[in-house]
């Protein structure tokens, strides 16, 4: 033994030499003894020692001393008992355990070996322990078991191959594990439970100490875990690296306000962070990749942050939380994973904010069964399924997400209530940009997608949406789709490019689209069908490649103020009622500009329709219309009617039209008023339609009027029609039309014409300046009280049983009034300046009765047989007054005066000319056979009566001051009881008499 001593210290040396009685009498005995020190002389072995010390002291070994166990007697090398003791320098073998101290404080093992030991170190109810740099190797047990204690170090130390544990912590106030090794155990790494501290501790600089701090260890290759911490209280988790542990990285369960950070955890065949049932969690900084399950798990927990952590290549989620409260993860960068990036489900009050996601297999993020929750600011691409997920969820907020190429949806939301989607950009989605579905609540504001490959976003049984400020471009589908939509609001989005339509929309209910630019769109703007309370309005829509809006089977349709420029079609609406269509402006369109079918209750209102290449608007099948104040132009066609009724036409504007300015077909009860129609091709054509009317309206400088074929029961009133190139109105196999005070001015064709038309009145209508002012072929027709100037001729009446009476036609080029048919009637109408006849009849049993005519080249001329001349008054004509190319024709009472050549001419056989009063140049002409002169009263410079032909009467005739009174030329003619005051005498034949 050696002794030696200082002031402070005494020192006494052993050697190989000791055992452990002679050793444990020494420490007794020696009560100055302040160090026991170890040498190694003969090799450093020192077998079976084993010291039971309780007293303070520093115990130490020489290189090389080895405290060695030879049989089994001993479950302990050191037992010790007493405070402040050290131990070092010693490598410990075969025992059970190596040191073991109950109840101590100020201990310290430091630089020392355990090796094929059962357990490496036990402490147990002790104060302020280190352990520092020891190596503890192929231990049976756990490398450290510390129980129940407090301010403990574990330090430096090389902890591998134990049968255990490498540390075992149970019930420890303060604890410091760091920079430690530990692999290759056969259970975890470090196992800690009940790390917890009832008072606050300061080192000794002042400083707070947390209850435990786990930093800058190596833990590798464990076949358990790596860290496993339960029912534990303040602790920090950092700078270690965790890799290829069998079971998870990082466990920590049941505990509070721990810190998980700046950790790389790597390899290890479980999770690489799972925190369970624990509160005031932080997770951040950390290295986590290529774990077999998830890279961060919590459940069960609350406040829980999990930020700044780089999650690569992990089998499962990147972080997986359920059933937490307050959930925060933040700026986290993920990729790589075999599932979700991040998968939260059952928890509520989360925050997903400022991570980067990048090539996970399954979605982005994962959301299920949230209640309150922010996803902002994500960057996540090239997910395997969607983008972010969310399902079973309330009060929702995704905004400032940048989404790209991911292979299903960008955001999928389902049985999401309350939920906000702001500011997202979604870009290559292999499907829908955004899909919610059975949701209530839901907006979707200000997002950006672009080149979706299926609908840009695609909404599913809701209630109370809005989208709206979004940009929506390159969709491969639809750029908006939506079925089962209860109070929709659609505004103010920029909708391009998509493969089939802007917008589809079915069985949805009080809808609001507006304020939308919609263009270059694969097939429809806008499509609406099954959708009731619908509001479409200060859209633009343009460069569509089929209809701007398309709307069917929708109850309460309102479609005002949209622009609708270059789209093959504007609008299009079918099997629908109470529609409105109002202020909207549409130019361009290929096809039509309004297309209606089979609708009741419409309103179209203050539309401007130009330069479409079909119709402006077509209707068809629609019932109870009313159509105003619309502006329709340079359009082929501006307003087509189908088989409909109940129509209001009234103060619209019509002009350039290619073709027709309105159409109507099989329509009933239609009212056409105060409407304006110019520069159009034909103006207004009307076909197989009833019970109509056409009410001061302005038709200018058109090229045709109006046209009504197959129609009946009509009026046609107070229209003003002026510089038409064509006709001004014609009928064709139409019935029952009453054309009344019309103003036709400058109509090159014929003002008012009529074919196989019957039973129609043509009444106080005023027209100048026309081929034909009125041109009727048909039976039964009535023509009176018309003005009429300035035309090629007057009025032409092809047909049988119609009557022309109180007409006043003045200043034609032609006729006055022609009659081709049978049983017509001319009846006191007013005929002056007329440049060829006033009447011509060509054919039988007509009546012209009553009738004025003045200044006419040829008054009256009748072609025909058994018509009735009756009472008419001619005055002033250059020709013939009236002449008769016809047989037995009754021409009586009629006055004739200021005639410069012939009164009346017969040419024709048994005429009846009677108790006429004629005053001209020549009296009558006749030539033909068997005609009566009878009655009449002539006044005459030349001659007064002049027949060619046989077994003519002339009888009771007064003729005054002609030169020639009668001649006759041709055999058996009859005089009778002629007076004649004549200045000379005709010789006749010798077959004649004169009483």
């Amino acid at each position: 033994m050696i002794f030696s001593s200082s002031v402070y210290a005494v020192t006494y040396d052993i050697d190989e030499t000791y055992d452990s009685d002679s050793i444990n009498v020494l420490i007794s005995e020696k009560l100055d003894m302040t160090d026991l020190y170890f040498k190694n002389t003969v090799g450093g072995i020192y077998n079976d020692i084993v010291l039971d010390i309780d007293r303070s002291i520093n115990i130490s070994g020489a290189v090389g001393v080895v405290l060695n166990l030879s049989n089994d007697f001993a479950d302990c090398a050191f037992n010790l008992m007493a405070d402040n003791i050290n131990i070092t320098g010693f490598t410990f073998n075969g025992y059970d355990t190596g040191i073991s101290a109950n109840s101590v404080n100020n201990l310290k093992i430091y630089n020392n070996t355990f090796n094929n030991l059962s357990t490496g170190i036990e402490i147990i109810n002790s104060d302020n322990v280190s352990i520092l740099n020891n190596i503890i190797k192929n231990i049976e047990n756990n490398g450290v078991n510390i129980v129940d204690s407090k301010k403990f170090n574990l330090i430096s130390n090389s902890i591998n191959n134990t049968g255990g544990y490498g540390a075992l912590l149970d019930n420890i106030d303060v604890l410091n594990i760091k920079n430690n090794n530990i692999s290759h155990n056969e259970n975890d790494a470090i196992y800690g439970e009940s790390l917890k501290s009832s008072t606050v501790i300061f080192d000794e600089y002042g400083f707070i100490f947390t209850n435990y701090n786990i930093t800058g260890n190596n833990i590798t290759d464990n076949n358990g875990n790596g860290i496993v911490i339960a029912q534990s209280n303040n602790g920090n988790i950092n700078n270690n690296t965790i890799k290829n542990n069998n079971g998870e990285g990082i466990t920590i369960d049941n505990s509070t306000k721990n810190n998980i950070t700046n950790n790389i955890i790597e390899g290890n065949d479980g999770t690489g962070v799972t925190l369970s049932q624990s509160n005031n969690g932080n997770i951040n900084n950390n290295t986590i990749k290529n774990n077999r399950y998830d890279g961060i798990s919590v459940d069960s927990s609350y406040i829980t942050n999990v930020n700044n952590n780089t999650i690569d290549g992990n089998e499962g989620n990147g972080i997986s939380a359920s059933d937490v409260t307050i959930f925060n993860a933040n700026e986290n960068n993920i990729k790589n994973g075999g599932s979700d990036g991040i998968d939260i489900s059952s928890s509520k009050g989360i925050g997903v904010n400022n991570n980067v996601l990048e090539k996970n297999k399954g979605d982005g993020i994962h959301l299920s069964k949230i209640y309150s929750g922010t996803v902002k600011s994500n960057n996540i691409s090239n997910s395997g399924n969607d983008g972010i997920t969310a399902e079973n969820s309330h009060e929702l907020v995704f905004s400032d997400n940048n989404l790209k190429n991911t292979e299903n949806k960008g955001i999928n939301a389902d049985n999401t209530n309350n939920t906000n989607v702001y500011r997202n950009n979604i870009e290559n989605s292999g499907d829908a940009g955004i899909s919610i579905s059975s949701s209530n609540n839901i907006d979707i504001l200000n997002n950006t997608l672009a080149n979706n490959r299926n609908t840009g976003i695609f909404l599913e049984d809701i209630n109370n949406l809005e989208i709206s400020g979004s940009t929506i471009k390159n969709s491969e589908y639809n750029g908006i789709e939506g079925s089962n939509i209860v109070n929709i609001k659609i505004n103010n989005n920029l909708i391009n490019n998509s493969t089939n339509n802007a917008l589809y929309l079915s069985y949805c209910e009080n809808i609001n689209i507006s304020t939308n630019t919609i263009s270059y769109n694969g097939n429809d703007g806008i499509d609406l069908e099954e959708s009731n309370k619908t509001s479409i309005q200060n859209n633009i829509l343009s460069k569509n490649i089929l209809q701007g809006i398309l709307t069917s089977f929708i109850q309460d349709l309102n479609i005002t103020g949209n622009i609708l420029n270059n789209n093959n079609g504007g609008i299009e609406t079918t099997d629908s009622n109470n529609v409105k269509i109002t202020e909207n402006t549409l130019d361009n369109n290929r096809e039509d500009g309004i297309s209606l079918n089979s609708i009741k209750n419409l309103v179209i209102a203050s539309n401007t329709v130009t330069n479409t290449k079909l119709n402006a608007m077509s209707l068809q099948y629609v019932t109870n219309i009313l159509f105003k104040s619309n502006i329709l132009k340079s359009n082929k066609i501006g307003l087509e009617l189908k088989d409909s009724n109940n129509t209001i036409i009234k103060n619209n504007t019509f002009e350039g039209s290619i073709d027709t300015a309105i159409s109507l077909e099989t329509t009933n009860n239609t009212n056409m008023s105060s409407n304006l129609l110019k520069i159009n091709k034909l103006v207004v054509d009307i076909y197989d339609s009833q019970k109509f009317n056409i009410l001061g309206n302005t038709l200018e400088n058109n090229s045709y009027g109006i046209s009504l074929s197959g129609s009946k029961n009509a009026n046609i009133k107070n229209n003003l029609i002026n510089n038409i190139t064509h006709y001004g109105l014609d009928l064709s196999d139409s019935k029952k039309i009453n054309i009344s005070s019309n103003s036709l001015n400058n109509i090159k064709g014929d003002g008012i014409a009529s074919h196989s038309s019957d039973n129609n009145l043509i009444f106080n209508n005023t027209i100048k300046n026309s081929k034909i002012t009125i041109n009727i072929e048909g039976d039964s027709n009535i023509v009176k009280n018309n003005y009429l100037r300035n035309s090629t001729e007057g009025i032409d009446l092809w047909g049988d049983k119609n009557k022309a009476y109180n007409n006043t036609i003045s200043k034609m080029q032609k006729d006055g009034i022609s009659v081709i048919g049978q049983d017509n009637t001319v009846n006191k109408n007013k005929i002056s300046n007329v440049k060829r006849y006033g009447i011509s009849l060509y054919d039988n049993y007509n009546e012209v009765i009553s009738n004025k005519l003045i200044y006419v080249y040829k008054g009256l001329f009748v072609y025909s047989d058994e018509n009735y001349i009756s009472s008419n008054t001619i005055k002033n004509s250059k020709f013939n007054s009236i002449f008769i190319k016809g047989s037995n024709n009754l021409i009586n009472y009629n006055k004739i005066f200021g005639n410069s050549k012939l009164g009346l001419r017969i040419q024709g056989y048994y005429n009846i000319v009677n108790k006429n009063n004629i005053i001209s140049k020549n009296g009558i002409q006749g030539i033909g056979n068997g005609n009566e002169i009878k009655t009449n009263e002539i006044k005459t410079n030349k001659w007064g009566i002049y027949l060619k032909g046989d077994t003519n009467q002339i009888t009771k005739n007064t003729i005054k001051k002609a030169k020639i009174g009668i001649k006759t030329n041709g055999y058996k003619n009859k005089l009778e009881k002629t007076t004649s005051n004549l200045k000379t005498t005709e010789s006749v034949s010798q077959e004649e008499t004169i009483p």
